[in-house]
């Protein structure tokens, strides 16, 4: 992930990802993008190159731990975004993210657990599950307005699965 991280430095998306927040863009983070979100990406262990830490994009408040174990476990639960659409889908990360940032989960797991965050501006959107926007309700809360409405969510079905 650090290295990744790197690369998108390297060509310059973490200004233009800056510059959207700034005029008021949002943003989702799934897994790895939630993790550059946050402060600092630390692998104490070198699990994913030389042990060490790199500086995040800063826009979340939280870290990330690289530890030895990996998550891995089918999740389902809502998402906390209007209407609080149902959502099933998968964990697959090193690491656990901590920090005040997380105060505001992005997704109520049926099994008890919060995870992820929802910016205090709304602005970005970050989790480590996968496939939540596998069911077109889910991704009504993120659509660009009224006219996403008029959209034949039979029509969207198949499109979603291929992503």
């Amino acid at each position: 992930m650090r290295a990744d991280l790197e690369w998108l430095r390297s060509k310059g998306w973490d200004t233009a990802i800056q510059k959207h927040l700034r005029y008021g863009g949002k943003v989702i983070g799934l897994c790895g993008g939630y993790q550059m979100h946050g402060l600092a990406i630390n692998d104490p262990l070198g699990l994913e190159g030389q042990a060490g830490s790199t500086p995040g994009l800063g826009v979340l408040e939280c870290m990330t731990t690289l530890e030895s174990e990996k998550q891995l476990r089918n999740v389902s639960g809502h998402l906390a975004l209007p209407g609080s659409p149902a959502m099933n889908g998968y964990e697959i990360h090193l690491g656990l993210t901590s920090g005040n940032g997380l105060e505001r989960a992005a997704v109520q797991l049926t099994d008890g657990r919060s995870d992820g965050a929802i910016s205090t501006d709304n602005q970005i959107f970050a989790t480590y599950c996968h496939g939540i926007f596998d069911h077109p309700e889910a991704l009504m809360p993120c659509s660009p307005g009224p006219a996403w409405k008029r959209v034949n969510m039979s029509i969207l079905r198949p499109a979603v699965k291929l992503i």
